[in-house]
């Protein structure tokens, strides 16, 4: 298996991606900056697209790494990707993922922040659009738009119009839990 995966994985998994995880400063900003999440995501699809995709899945779900490096290669760094991509909630000041917390950003221990307000990061010069934490609800402000406002759980479903002026629209959902 662990040849399959480094042959499947050998057309991206070894590039050098520094803008991947560092700010001009040098300092970590939780392994995400506007400009790399989209080549990030490419890695992960050419993944899904592979061959060898289903050897992947089986590999896919963990909670490690937690911490980006541009020398992650194969399944570990296809797995922090798609971690920081759809699991990422809080991080701490290193910029070490947080895979605990699950609530509010409020009620999180002490030393996490939530990703999108880490100080300095990048994304600073443009507007965050996210979802997938539902526990944050619904927020348009300059410098983000968290939509996830808990159809899932019986709450709304929300979409964002993002030329112009944001406009916001929601309609009420069934709660489809259990």
């Amino acid at each position: 298996a662990a040849r399959a995966e480094t042959r499947h994985l050998r057309g991206f998994s070894g590039r050098d991606h520094r803008s991947f995880d560092r700010r001009s400063d040098g300092e970590r900003s939780g392994g995400l900056r506007r400009r790399g999440a989209r080549p990030r995501a490419a890695e992960v699809e050419a993944t899904l697209r592979g061959d060898q995709y289903d050897t992947f899945l089986d590999e896919m779900y963990g909670d490690n790494p937690d911490l980006w490096s541009a020398k992650l290669k194969g399944v570990k760094r296809i797995r922090f990707i798609i971690n920081a991509l759809t699991r990422m909630r809080m991080i701490d000041a290193n910029g070490r993922i947080d895979f605990t917390h699950s609530g509010p950003p409020n009620s999180a221990g002490k030393g996490l922040i939530p990703w999108y307000a880490a100080p300095k990061a990048r994304w600073r010069d443009a507007r965050i659009v996210f979802g997938h934490r539902s526990a944050l609800g619904l927020v348009v402000n300059d410098e983000m738009i968290a939509v996830d406002t808990g159809c899932v759980w019986g709450r709304q479903l929300t979409s964002v119009q993002l030329t112009g002026k944001p406009k916001v629209s929601v309609v009420q959902c069934k709660d489809v839990s259990s």
